[in-house]
């Protein structure tokens, strides 16, 4: 199958964010390889081509996982605690997983070729990543029982680290009007972490 590059592959909005959209790339790979595609070395090496990853790159596991991860950000409260993983494929796009574990229950995964966006900065991906514990605690805060009220807390942590991130890119933008926030390379910026606040 003809490899498509990273270049060729549509944007998409999400909540303000720009991003590539992998999906139908990744299934026109699925049905080329079929139902057994997730064990077809070649169909893994065709879903990275989209990120511009080649196996020399050696940026990848066997099942298409980035190692190492390049950044994790943890957000905490009470016992209850997520993550945000962040990868930078050779091309300059970015991944990202998160993680939750609140006192009843968890999920989490691994940024991944085969993750559904591509991001084209680590801001970005951070952004995103806040907005998707966000939505998921607000699921679960919505749906009451055991983990809804840490649920909230979690929300109301994720909201002040977001706060405080629109500063450092306001801040950044001030300093240099003409870059877009997305792409701003401020120091600031760049060692901002939720856990390293002054």
């Amino acid at each position: 199958m003809p490899a498509v590059k990273p270049n060729q592959l549509p944007r998409i909005e999400i909540a303000g964010i720009s991003a590539l959209d992998l999906r139908d790339a990744q299934n026109a790979i699925r049905r080329a390889y079929g139902p057994r595609y997730h064990v077809n070395e070649q169909a893994l090496w065709d879903v990275a081509a989209l990120w511009g990853i080649a196996p020399e790159h050696e940026r990848i596991n066997p099942h298409g996982v980035f190692a190492p991860i390049d950044e994790t950000i943890r957000v905490e409260s009470g016992r209850s605690f997520a993550e945000i993983k962040l990868a930078q494929a050779p091309s300059g796009l970015w991944a990202l997983a998160t993680d939750y574990h609140l006192p009843n229950s968890g999920a989490g995964s691994a940024p991944s070729v085969w993750n559904h966006f591509a991001y084209f900065s680590r801001n970005d991906a951070r952004s995103a990543g806040l907005g998707q514990l966000r939505e998921r605690f607000a699921t679960i805060g919505t749906r009451g029982g055991s983990d809804a009220k840490a649920a909230h807390e979690m929300m109301a942590r994720i909201d002040e680290i977001a706060a405080e991130q629109m500063e450092l890119f306001q801040e950044c933008e001030q300093q240099s009007p003409k870059i877009k926030l997305s792409i701003c390379n401020d120091d600031k910026l760049e060692n901002y972490h939720p856990t390293n606040r002054p």
